[in-house]
């Protein structure tokens, strides 16, 4: 049988429409992380390009 290596670190992204926040695990440690609330309703700019940017990493 072969042996699977399974990744311990895991990201994801919470959404509700115009809010993100991007989450990183790390099951081995027990830890994870935040980033800052990025939302596209905002009067002066929206942050579209940056969720985009972060999407894009995890692809």
């Amino acid at each position: 049988m072969q042996n699977k290596v399974y990744s311990t670190k895991l990201q994801t992204a919470i959404m509700n429409g115009e809010d993100y926040i991007f989450v990183k695990l790390d099951k081995r440690a027990r830890q994870y992380a935040l980033s800052d609330k990025f939302t596209l309703i905002k009067q002066n700019s929206n942050e579209l390009c940056e969720v985009v940017r972060v999407i894009k990493r995890f692809i």
